[in-house]
């Protein structure tokens, strides 16, 4: 919902609004993505392990494992992909060219032959991030030399840490609780989350009020709610 209805909306009415255009908003949008996407991801790594070892029991754990490292290959590629091939379509360009999409589907069926039967559960996912390779580099290469695609990297780096710090707080707070992660340990990770992105200038207070203020009105009422836990 986030990726296909509420950013490409509000990136549509930042373009509309600010003077700069459509270079501007890409920029801001893809940083208030990071802001919003990778915390996320990194907040449900230890949340579907417990979800996994509570329902499918133990002898399950290592599907526990593989979830983990894949939502965090999740966490770095889903908010750069969603929001860069906004971009391409706000630019009047293919989203992906047929070469690089054709580069990424060969390099991921190459690596599973070759990795998947000798390594197995590394080799997938070794074989997911090779996969994306085709992808970081033709954005990369793309954002150094065009003013459509601009990506505020210290951004994606600063929603790293804090979802880092997230996870690693649930776990914390798991060994207090006892063995399962529960909903009483959400709410201090939802003012660590605020308060962090705050403090690191993840999203900026005027970028928060911008957020709020374009959101459906449904939405507004969670963002009010939501900045009674920032504490800086």
């Amino acid at each position: 919902m986030i990726s296909g209805v509420f950013l490409p909306y509000l990136s549509e009415i930042y373009a509309s609004h600010k003077k700069e255009g459509i270079s501007y908003a890409t920029f801001k949008i893809t940083k208030i993505a990071f802001f919003l996407y990778m915390p996320l991801f990194f907040f449900l790594i230890p949340l579907a392990y417990d979800f996994i070892i509570f329902y499918a029991g133990t002898n399950y754990v290592e599907s526990a494992w593989i979830l983990m490292p894949l939502l965090f290959l999740s966490a770095m590629y889903v908010p750069s992909y969603s929001l860069w091939t906004k971009s391409e379509v706000a630019a009047k360009r293919p989203i992906l060219p047929t070469k690089e999409a054709l580069t990424s589907r060969l390099f991921y069926i190459i690596a599973s032959i070759i990795l998947i039967p000798a390594f197995g559960t590394i080799g997938f996912l070794l074989s997911t991030f090779i996969s994306m390779l085709p992808f970081w580099l033709y954005f990369y290469r793309k954002s150094s030399r065009d003013n459509i695609m601009k990506i505020d990297i210290m951004s994606m780096l600063k929603a790293t840490i804090i979802g880092l710090t997230l996870a690693i707080t649930l776990y914390f707070l798991r060994i207090l609780g006892g063995l399962y992660i529960t909903i009483l340990a959400l709410i201090p990770c939802a003012v660590i989350y605020l308060n962090l992105s705050f403090l690191l200038g993840t999203v900026t207070r005027e970028e928060f009020a911008y957020i709020k203020k374009s959101s459906p009105k449904s939405l507004r009422k969670i963002f009010t709610i939501i900045e009674k836990l920032i504490l800086i």
